[in-house]
């Protein structure tokens, strides 16, 4: 089973998987990094906008997918 690893990006600093995890395939990488995009996104998010990557990449180092989570909150 291939190891995918989820670095994240945010204000200009990443902070890379060192761990990574075990996943059947790109398309099962590609739900987890929406997943945690959106969880992370919840934690770390916050001020009128803001946003964050989930990066996922392969053992070698190829980037396969990328999930962005932003937030906008405008006066009405």
């Amino acid at each position: 089973m291939p190891r995918f690893y989820f670095d994240v990006r945010r204000d200009g600093l990443v902070i890379a998987d060192q761990e990574g995890e075990d996943l059947p395939d790109t398309a099962a990488a590609k739900r987890e990094a929406g997943i945690a995009a959106v969880h992370l996104a919840k934690e770390l998010l916050s001020g009128p906008r803001a946003a964050l990557i989930v990066e996922v990449r392969t053992e070698s180092g190829q980037a396969v997918v990328r999930a962005k989570a932003s937030l906008e909150v405008d006066d009405v």
